[in-house]
């Protein structure tokens, strides 16, 4: 089906063939280009300007565009790494994102006000497609930062049993891969005495974690935050 969806859009885009705004909200869903991106974001400015569509209709719109195509260019920029979206999120990474998306929300208000302020006005409409089409290069830039933040601390670690005696601590933590941005953000280490997020408190421990090429462990984050606060 999208094969024949996006054949025929291609054809009304060459044929001078208005796309409905909410056939190209569907569209921008499926496809992930910028090229999507901004003809998805000026169909929706044409026909706030035309009235076709209302003020709250446009806003409700765009926002869905820019979070459902700013989500994909993330993702984008994690599989570029290797990294599955589905699995590999953190929540570092997710308040990145949803830090980049609010910025780009809040512009979304003022510019339904000068569309329709153009409209009366007179002024043409084309005075937006410049606008539309630096916000859809946003798509790219996100990539890039996706891109940036998860390689930076998106090295694998994984807690490694050292040769003593265990505390209870350590050998619920023995074998868990987690980010090393996680480990971090959590505070939890081996050894370290006087570490309080230990049973051991550090003493003796000779536990470390160790780079791996091995996959994430399941809610990583929060098995390793509820072991160490069992403490």
């Amino acid at each position: 089906m999208y094969p024949v969806l996006k054949a025929t859009a291609l054809w009304c885009i060459q044929n001078n063939i208005d796309i409905p705004s909410d056939i190209m909200t569907g569209i921008a869903k499926i496809f992930k280009t910028v090229d999507w991106y901004e003809r998805a974001m000026w169909s929706l400015v044409k026909d706030l300007y035309r009235g076709d569509i209302a003020t709250f209709e446009f806003e409700s719109s765009m926002i869905e565009i820019i979070q459902n195509q700013l989500r994909r260019a993330w993702n984008e920029g994690m599989r570029s790494l290797g990294l599955d979206p589905e699995t590999d999120m953190i929540l570092l990474w997710e308040m990145a994102l949803q830090d980049i998306m609010a910025q780009e929300l809040v512009f979304v208000d003022p510019l339904a006000a000068e569309i329709v302020a153009a409209f009366h006005a007179g002024k043409d409409v084309e005075q937006f497609r410049s606008r539309v089409s630096v916000w859809a290069n946003r798509y790219n830039d996100v990539v890039n930062q996706a891109t940036q933040i998860c390689a930076k601390a998106g090295q694998k670690m994984k807690w490694q049993y050292g040769d003593t005696d265990h505390c209870d601590t350590c050998s619920r933590l023995d074998g868990i891969v987690a980010y090393e941005s996680e480990w971090e953000e959590l505070g939890v280490y081996p050894q370290r005495p006087p570490n309080p997020v230990l049973e051991c408190g550090g003493w003796r421990c000779q536990c470390s974690i160790v780079p791996t090429d091995q996959r994430r462990s399941p809610n990583a984050y929060q098995t390793i935050m509820n072991i160490a606060t069992r403490i």
